[in-house]
């Protein structure tokens, strides 16, 4: 299935150069250039390439956020990320506590 995928992918990418290429004559010939059907020729072209590869390589069980602890063996650490925002002056406090701090 993946081969399919490449092989439309590599049918649509000539077309989308075949675009960028003509696209400064036909804008100035008719003022409407071929931009953005480079842009979605593209995109389909990537989106093609991206099927191709999950095709090729699904995830593997465990491996996608909210299923940490599937998969995993006893003993293994993960690093967990917290994205939540800083209290006002918690910068501040943290540079004075660094003892790597330049500061004098």
């Amino acid at each position: 299935m993946a081969r399919c995928y490449i092989l439309a992918a590599s049918s649509v990418f000539p077309g989308s150069l075949v675009l960028l290429t003509v696209d400064l004559l036909a804008c100035t010939a008719t003022g409407n250039g071929t931009l953005f059907l480079w842009h979605v020729l593209n995109a389909a072209m990537v989106g093609l390439s991206l099927f191709a590869l999950i095709g090729k390589y699904p995830p593997r069980r465990g491996s996608v956020c909210g299923n940490e602890n599937r998969g995993q063996k006893k003993g293994s650490r993960l690093i967990k990320l917290d994205f939540s925002p800083l209290p006002a002056n918690s910068c501040s406090e943290a540079a004075k506590d660094d003892p790597h701090s330049n500061r004098d």
